[in-house]
C-alpha cells in the first residue's frame, strides 16, 4: 500500500513537471504548429498521456501491460534517442552554428534530461515488470519512419521551422537532406536507427532479466 502511495505520488510529481517542461517549450515560438512539430516535442506530449494512463491504472491497483506497457516503454526508448542526439549532435552543432541558442537552458534540461531520467526512475522502482515483447523493438525501429512521413505531410503544408534567422524545410540539420546530401543522411539515419534496437533490446532484456525470479541456492545445488 505504501509503495502504492508512493508510485502515485512520483507519477503525479513526474506529470507536473512533463507538463511545465511543455508549458516552458511553447514560450516565446513562432508558431504552435512549428514547435509540435519537433520530435522532442511530440515525445514529451506522448510522456504526458502514458503517465496519466500509468497513474491512473496504479491508482486501481492494475497492471501496465499490453499496448499501454509498449507505449510506456516507446517513450523511454524515445527519450533516450532524443537524450543522445540532444547532447552528442545538436550542441555540438549549435555552439558552432553561434546562432544565439542556449543550450543546456532550463527548459531543454528538463524535457530533454529531467523528465527522462524521471520516467526511467518511475520504471525501476514503481512499475511491474515482464510485460515487454520482443515485437515493441520492432515497432520502435518504425517511429522515426512515422515521424519523416509527418514531416513531409508538415512539408507539404507549407510548414517550417524558424532557427535562429534562419527557415528551413527541416527541424533539424543531420534531416536536411538538401544540405548534407542523402549519402549523410542516410549514415545519421542508419545510426538512430542502430541506436533505437540497442536502447529497445536493452529495455527489453533488462525487463525480462528483473522480472524472472532467481532460483533459491539450495535448489540449484539440489538439482546437481
Amino acid at each position: 500500500m505504501i509503495k502504492r502511495l508512493l508510485s502515485i505520488f512520483f507519477k503525479l510529481g513526474l506529470l507536473s513537471i512533463a507538463i511545465f517542461g511543455l508549458v516552458l517549450t511553447y514560450q516565446n515560438y513562432h508558431s504552435v504548429a512549428e514547435i509540435s512539430s519537433y520530435f522532442t516535442t511530440i515525445v514529451n506530449w506522448v510522456s504526458v498521456i502514458v503517465i496519466i494512463y500509468a497513474m491512473i491504472f496504479e491508482i486501481l491497483n492494475l497492471p501496465i501491460k499490453g499496448i499501454l506497457y509498449f507505449w510506456y516503454q516507446c517513450v523511454i526508448v524515445m527519450f533516450m534517442v532524443t537524450m543522445f542526439v540532444y547532447a552528442i549532435l545538436l550542441v555540438p552543432y549549435l555552439i558552432q552554428q553561434n546562432i544565439g541558442y542556449e543550450v543546456f537552458s532550463f527548459r531543454d534540461t528538463i524535457i530533454h534530461f529531467i523528465v527522462p531520467i524521471l520516467l526511467v526512475t518511475d520504471y525501476f522502482f514503481f512499475t511491474r515488470k515482464g510485460y515487454a515483447r520482443s515485437w515493441m523493438i520492432s515497432i520502435n525501429v518504425l517511429i522515426p519512419f512515422l515521424y519523416l512521413g509527418y514531416l513531409q505531410v508538415y512539408d507539404a503544408m507549407g510548414g517550417r521551422f524558424i532557427v535562429g534567422e534562419t527557415t528551413n524545410r527541416f527541424p533539424y540539420y543531420f534531416l536536411n537532406v538538401e544540405a548534407i546530401g542523402w549519402g549523410l543522411f542516410s549514415v545519421y539515419l542508419v545510426g538512430m536507427l542502430g541506436f533505437v534496437i540497442l536502447v529497445s533490446w536493452i529495455f527489453y532484456t533488462i525487463d525480462r532479466i528483473v522480472s524472472t525470479p532467481l532460483k533459491p541456492l539450495y535448489k540449484i545445488s539440489k538439482s546437481k
